[in-house]
Formats: structure tokens, C-alpha cells, sequence
């Protein structure tokens, strides 16, 4: 019986260390083979034209509807990409 308590007490314990605080971050970093890397903040973000979508549709992986997002903004990754210079041979035609 004391063996089950001690794994039990063992179980809630690691339970209790594995939680940790992950505080969020307001900038990203552009890197690899890019001339040179590059990282972009939230304020960096508000220089790009900025779009707006009504509503996203969320499933989960049998493609069922959990949930919708209402009202989002953000801008193109495709925009981001474009300013920044890619480091690779050009392919000739």
C-alpha cells in the first residue's frame, strides 16, 4: 500500500514541475539563406498594408466545425517576403 502512495505522490509531483510560464513575444526572425536575416516586430507590421477578413472557419482533423474567428486583420506573409532578398543563384530561362 505504501508503494502505491509513493507513486501516486511521485505522479502529482512531476505533475506540478512540468507546468511552465511561456510569456509571449511581440517580434519573429527571418532566417536561413537570406540576405541578411531579418527580424520583424508588431511594430514593423503596422508599416504593411493591413487586411481584413469577416469570419474564419476552424475544424478540427476530421474536418468537423468547432469554432469561428470574427472579424480578423492581418497583414500578407507574401508582402513580408517580398523586402526581403533571398540568397539563391538565378535560374536562367
Amino acid at each position: 500500500m505504501k508503494y502505491i502512495f509513493g507513486f501516486l505522490f511521485l505522479c502529482i509531483s512531476l505533475a506540478g514541475f512540468a507546468q511552465n510560464n511561456i510569456p509571449p513575444t511581440d517580434i519573429f526572425f527571418i532566417e536561413g539563406k537570406v540576405k541578411p536575416g531579418k527580424p520583424i516586430s508588431l511594430r514593423d507590421l503596422s508599416s504593411y498594408q493591413s487586411y481584413s477578413i469577416d469570419s474564419i472557419v476552424i475544424t478540427n482533423h476530421l474536418g468537423e466545425r468547432r469554432s469561428s474567428l470574427k472579424a480578423v486583420k492581418g497583414v500578407l506573409l507574401k508582402d513580408i517576403l517580398n523586402k526581403i532578398e533571398i540568397d539563391a543563384k538565378a535560374l536562367k530561362c
